[in-house]
């Protein structure tokens, strides 16, 4: 199969895994993965955040997400677990197209990890990996409008505020009042340069 192919069958993605970043790797998960995961996972104060984390989040919900994963041929969807450089499991996250078929990014920490700046870290490793892709414009992003952490991630990322909004939150069986970010191509663009400068 020729590069183009490739490209088109999202393998390209697959050949630049797992990320690694100073603190973290960002992999496929994997079966053995689903205890750990279901244990990080299932934890009200993430999933009253999320649009479509279940609560209670059993090794069940974690098997099933796992398999969901490693079945996707969507080269825009992608879902990864957030590793420790020893192998703890600390989260996911990933880029999905929404409901309006737009490139979204999604992320979580356990809660033990929340304030330590890995959320950031995490989420600039799949935002580099999702622009390697030539399809993808721009990125949107949401938070719940209390979620001041999640809030900051996308700040820290170069998201713009785009409006508020409503979400819909399965764990809550609500809708929440949210806020859309949006980070275009150019200021990623321009954010690296920065970066290496």
């Amino acid at each position: 199969m020729d590069e183009q192919g490739d490209e088109q069958n999202g393998t390209t993605q697959i050949k630049l895994l797992p990320l690694t970043t100073a603190r973290l790797v960002l992999r496929m998960p994997e079966p053995e993965d689903a205890g750990p995961f279901s244990l990080v996972a299932n934890n009200m104060a993430i999933a009253s955040q999320m649009s479509h984390l279940p609560h209670p989040y059993s090794e069940k919900n974690a098997e099933s997400w796992i398999a969901e994963t490693h079945a996707n041929t969507d080269p825009l969807k992608l879902s990864l677990l957030i590793t420790l450089k020893d192998g703890t499991v600390a989260g996911a996250n990933g880029v999905a197209p929404n409901e309006s078929g737009e490139p979204e990014i999604t992320y979580f920490l356990g809660e033990d990890y929340w304030g330590s700046g890995l959320a950031t870290e995490a989420a600039q490793a799949i935002i580099d990996l999702a622009f390697s892709t030539p399809e993808i414009e721009r990125i949107l992003g949401r938070c719940g409008a209390s979620n001041r952490g999640s809030r900051r991630v996308l700040e820290k990322c170069g998201f713009q505020f785009s409006c508020t909004g409503m979400c819909d939150c399965g764990a809550l069986n609500a809708s929440i009042p949210s806020e859309e970010f949006v980070l275009e191509r150019s200021v990623w663009e321009s954010l690296k340069r920065w970066g290496a400068a």
